[in-house]
């Protein structure tokens, strides 16, 4: 699955080969550790890349421009990924109910590099997720994110369900989307459909 105009200088895709991943893995290291300074569990300081095993069974998404991966975010639906401790720790099953586990995904590791914020290469990005979880029949997607980035996601359709803990990150807050309420409803999202 991929989006390319040719009037528009970004790509986004689902990555396929080892190569693009490998990209992504070292975009996650450049921002998560060199730009925020977290120490992730799965920081690998020698290679400079951030490999977790969620990536075995997730869908992982980049945005490239010239060739270089400047933007990624990954999917894990929850009835074909051992999730760890997510569940837990976002409440799945008392805020999704009867669609936990079935049609229920996390996200995690949306990221985008500094000269590029503020471009259009999110909304191709977010595009590319939403289309994706439709596709997939996932009805709530949850996520966590610091306080700073909860107003764009409450302008993307998640809904803020609280302060959550991290066990590696620390104290965040839960986002929840109800993909299908914002099909509806949410004028960012209907730009998508």
């Amino acid at each position: 699955m991929i989006t390319k105009n040719y009037n528009n200088p970004f790509e986004v895709k689902i990555v396929e080969t080892h190569e693009e991943r490998e990209k992504v893995f070292k975009l996650r290291y450049e921002i998560f550790v060199g730009e925020i300074g977290y120490a992730p569990n799965y920081a690998n300081h020698t290679q400079k890349i951030i490999q977790e095993p969620l990536d075995n069974s997730a869908k992982i998404f980049a945005g490239f421009y010239n060739g270089q991966v400047i933007a990624t975010s990954r999917i894990n639906l929850s009835r074909n990924s051992d999730l760890g401790y997510y569940p837990q720790i976002y409440k799945m099953q008392e805020f999704a109910g009867d669609a936990y586990p079935q049609y229920t995904s996390i996200s995690n590791y949306f990221l985008i590099k500094k000269e590029f914020r503020g471009s259009r290469i999110i909304l191709e990005l977010i595009q590319l997720i939403y289309k994706k979880l439709l596709s997939e029949n996932v009805k709530f997607d949850f996520l966590d994110c610091e306080q700073y980035m909860v107003p764009l996601y409450t302008k993307l359709g998640y809904q803020n369900m609280g302060e959550m803990y991290h066990p590696e990150f620390g104290k965040g807050y839960l986002m929840m989307l109800d993909i299908f309420k914002n099909a509806i409803s949410n004028p960012t999202w209907q730009l998508f459909s």
